[in-house]
């Protein structure tokens, strides 16, 4: 089954999921270059959207199903198996705003944890999604380089670089979401 990123553009064409992480990963890594986070905004860019690998998701796309959470599934992979608070953050954020990056806050990211969801996930199978993710041909990887070092995003500076890499994200989705409607935007200034 092919997995779609968006409905149908003006041109009746869907994008798929491997072309719009493709794109948006390719572009918040390179708006993340400037200031450190190149990996760890290419790593939120694969995984931002996890959670539309789900048949769900495709009967949203169809008008069958309303809302679901695509989002928290890639947060933490993001977390457990990427190693990345920022990156999680981000795609966290990406739809809800910036959370919180204590422990007790990344506890809840987790999807099969018992807490009050105001939105359903659009699947819960956690390696259900990674293997479809997988079979677009992206895999996970812990960055080599973090802006974000591996632990509690509590200090302000931290949560700096948590907004950075956010930015990058959510511009670069945008972006790619934007073109494939035909909107035309401007790309963001380079902060060199």
């Amino acid at each position: 089954m092919p997995y779609y990123a968006h409905s149908d553009n003006k041109l009746g064409l869907r994008q798929t999921m491997k072309e719009h992480l493709t794109n948006v990963a390719t572009m918040a890594s390179r708006f993340a270059e400037s200031f450190g986070g190149a990996e760890e905004a290419y790593l939120a860019g694969i995984l931002h959207d996890l959670g539309k690998y789900s048949e769900r998701f495709a009967r949203r796309l169809e008008g069958k199903e309303k809302g679901l959470d695509h989002w928290t599934t890639g947060a933490w992979v993001a977390l457990t198996k990427g190693k990345s608070v920022g990156a999680a953050l981000a795609i966290q954020g990406h739809h809800i705003g910036l959370q919180r990056g204590d422990i007790d806050s990344l506890r809840e990211l987790d999807p099969l944890a018992s807490i009050q969801r105001s939105i359903e996930l659009s699947e819960t199978d956690v390696e259900a999604l990674i293997a479809r993710l997988q079979a677009d041909g992206f895999t996970v990887q812990s960055p080599k380089n973090y802006l974000v070092k591996p632990k509690l995003a509590t200090t302000a500076s931290v949560m700096l670089d948590v907004r950075m890499l956010f930015s990058a994200l959510v511009d670069a989705d945008f972006l790619d979401t934007a073109q494939h409607f035909g909107e035309e935007r401007e790309t963001p200034k380079s902060l060199e």
